[in-house]
């Protein structure tokens, strides 16, 4: 993994994700004023590195581990969401909140169909359901889900809200003020389609 400055400074190697005896499989990133976050698929890991420079010693930390496959991630103030796409119908989607939440996270939905994109505002977040064809989002003031183990979520949270069915293949989703957007395929890159869902 490497930083490059962008007024032209030199690009610099963070962590050299090359281990024996562990397979890694880096995939999303995301970063804040702090650290940078990115999934290892492979591992099952959502890992972290702060942005000072220092390496600590045995490398990259460990945030949250024991997903099937973590996927996308977004990055707030306050926390860190990502989804584990899951295999079959237990794909997931967690939070780890920075100040007082819970080790390794707290799962805000389960059941999930290929838990695949996620983004989110000042007060919800979305994501996309690959498989199911699902586009949803889940308020998230004042939510508190409990504590969690991989591969299960509590029901103190609400169902998620569905914003679009039947889509084919939902993916990546991005949201703005008004609108929430994300892209679809049908197994062929010309069968794509942009989609805008508004008001959100």
């Amino acid at each position: 993994m490497k930083a490059l400055k962008v007024d032209g400074g030199n690009q610099t190697v963070l962590a050299d994700l090359f281990d024996v005896n562990r397979a890694y499989e880096p995939y999303a990133i995301v970063v804040d004023y702090n650290n940078v976050y990115w999934t290892n698929i492979a591992q099952g890991s959502v890992m972290f590195l702060p942005l000072s420079g220092e390496i600590p010693d045995g490398g990259p930390s460990q945030l949250s581990q024991f997903h099937e496959q973590p996927y996308w991630l977004a990055v707030s103030q306050d926390a860190l969401y990502w989804t584990d796409f899951g295999v079959s119908s237990n794909g997931s989607v967690w939070r780890f909140v920075f100040d007082g939440g819970y080790d390794g996270g707290d799962c805000l939905a389960s059941g999930q169909l290929g838990a695949s994109g996620i983004a989110l505002d000042s007060n919800t977040l979305y994501w996309t359901n690959q498989y199911g064809g699902q586009v949803l989002s889940l308020p998230l003031v004042n939510q508190d889900a409990g504590r969690s183990e991989p591969g299960s979520c509590s029901l103190l949270l609400p169902a998620p809200n569905t914003l679009a069915d039947l889509v084919p293949s939902p993916f990546r989703i991005t949201v703005d003020a008004k609108s929430v957007y994300w892209t679809s395929s049908e197994n062929a890159p010309i069968l794509g389609k942009l989609w805008q869902f508004t008001p959100k």
